[in-house]
């Protein structure tokens, strides 16, 4: 899949940022909101790297949970973080990555200029607000930060110096063990954060012993008892927002998705936590607070489910019937599967099966993962629970993530099929075809 694919040909607003000044955790930051058109476009993005390169970003807890034993700890913070990448550099990583991983989505040059006008925002470095950069810096920071940490670790301990834990969740590192961390090695992970493009947070860099302070990890609280525990920053936000929720007084949707935020957050740490008979009143308290808060973001999520029914029914009004019959018998579904799936294909006949590619549950067994293709019905039928049943344009939206309108479009397009008036009242432009590489040439 070439990088410009994720860009929508069809007009959903410009394709811009809109940057901003906003109190996120009692901090100014600049944020960079996306316009809808390039909001879908990261989305894609990120499912796509998330899909090729395997990416699963380390929770607060988790990433906590992995020091718990030690006695030492070594942190630090990368200033400036987001603002510092480079684009040229996080061009090659992504290109080398993919690389390794199989796939292709076009020239070092093709990715650097994408990222620059797309995901890059002058004079701000990487889009902080937009679905794709947590993505993109993670895979930034696992090739020149991480790779390199860890390298030095093993090196250290095949010289014999004491097992040391590092982790790092987004900008903030963490290194801690049972034993002292040497001035060394202190020294030398700053200079790879150095060469690394960012710069180290001097107010935020701290060294010290646990049994003489509680640790706060990643907003997570380690106790000299091993423990972990909510701090009371988390717990104070936590009672403002189901307070505000409650009355629907000044709740905009960043509100909505940080409660949403904290609620998983206490969940996931309640996991670690002892029996809740054993619990003090104080953390009862708190639990309760996160029921009440969990109870007020399922009505809210409820409301969108319904609204986003919807919008579904008006697009596809866009799409009379008719239109949306000619555009299926236009596509032969086995010829775009299987020219878009470049795996391994059983002819069984009546049908031909795959791997089903959208299936990322290893626990079921090999025979309910297939992907079958019938021709003469043009159905598509998936196994794993991912997706029962579809045609063509089910199948564009499941594997590229696109919305139905997205999957209409780019499949007229490629077929050369006119979109109809009722799409042009919406939206008021034209869409050129183009020729896909699945489609068959005219020679």
């Amino acid at each position: 899949m070439r990088i410009s694919e994720f860009i929508p040909e069809h007009p959903r607003g410009a394709l811009e940022f809109n940057v901003e000044e906003r109190m996120v955790n009692g901090k100014m930051r600049t944020l960079a909101i996306p316009s809808e058109a390039l909001a879908e476009a990261h989305l894609q993005l990120h499912h796509y790297l998330q899909r090729a390169l395997q990416v699963k970003l380390l929770s607060p807890v988790k990433n906590a949970a992995k020091h718990k034993s030690s006695l030492y700890f070594f942190q630090t913070d990368l200033k400036d973080a987001f603002p510092s990448l480079d684009p040229r550099r996080l061009s090659g990583v992504l290109c080398q990555l993919l690389f390794e991983a199989g796939e292709y989505i076009g020239s070092y040059d093709e990715v650097a200029e994408f990222l620059e006008e797309y995901c890059f925002v002058e004079g701000h470095g990487l889009a902080q607000g937009a679905p794709a950069s947590p993505v993109l810096f993670e895979l930034y920071c696992r090739w020149y930060i991480d790779r390199q940490v860890r390298d030095l670790l093993d090196k250290q301990r095949k010289k014999g110096c004491p097992y040391v834990v590092y982790t790092r969740y987004v900008d903030d590192l963490t290194i801690s063990s049972r034993y002292p961390i040497s001035k060394y090695l202190r020294t030398e992970i700053k200079r790879i954060v150095r060469g690394a493009g960012f710069a180290v947070h001097p107010n935020k860099t701290t060294y010290f012993l646990r049994e003489r302070h509680d640790v706060v990890v990643t907003g997570v609280r380690i106790l000299r008892g091993g423990n972990l525990r909510h701090t009371q920053e988390f717990l104070s936000s936590l009672k403002l927002l189901v307070s505000r929720a409650k009355k629907e007084k000044d709740m905009d949707e960043k509100d909505w998705q940080k409660l949403q935020g904290l609620v998983a957050y206490f969940f996931e740490l309640l996991k670690v936590w002892p029996r809740k008979s054993s619990l003090s009143r104080k953390d009862r308290q708190v639990l309760d607070f996160a029921d009440a808060g969990e109870y007020l973001v399922e009505q809210r999520l409820c409301k969108l489910r319904e609204e986003r029914k919807l919008r579904k029914g008006l697009d596809k009004k866009r799409f009379p019937k008719q239109w949306l019959q000619e555009l299926r018998s236009k596509i032969d579904i086995r010829t775009y599967v299987v020219g878009t799936l470049k795996g391994k294909w059983l002819d069984e006949g009546h049908w031909v099966s795959a791997s089903c590619p959208l299936s990322n549950c290893a626990t079921t067994y090999y025979k309910h993962r297939r992907l079958k293709v019938w021709k003469s019905r043009n159905v598509a039928t998936f196994g794993c629970a991912c997706i029962q049943h579809g045609d063509v344009i089910t199948f564009a939206m499941a594997y590229h993530s696109w919305s139905f309108s997205t999957a209409c479009v780019q499949l007229a397009k490629s077929v050369g099929l006119a979109l109809p008036p009722e799409y042009y009242r919406r939206f008021g432009a034209y869409v050129a075809p183009v020729q896909l590489s699945w489609l068959p040439n005219e020679d």
